[in-house]
């Protein structure tokens, strides 16, 4: 049984803004996530938090990466 429950490798999420510029919102982020741990994502308004838990959870495809 495999003790990883979720797995994020070299993930990015770039958004596309007016004019065709791309905002990086996300940039080579890889952790795991174990069986029975507790983990929280914390940061400041605008960080990314919930565009990584879109992307955790399938609701928003990674620029680069895989979950």
């Amino acid at each position: 049984m495999m003790n990883e429950v979720i797995v994020v490798k070299n993930l990015k999420k770039e958004i596309e803004l007016a004019k065709g510029n791309l905002l990086e919102v996300l940039s080579d982020i890889s952790f795991e996530i174990k069986r029975g741990e507790f983990v929280s994502i914390v940061g400041p308004s605008g960080s990314g938090k919930s565009t990584l838990r879109y992307c955790i959870s399938s609701l928003l495809p990674p620029t680069e990466g895989k979950c």
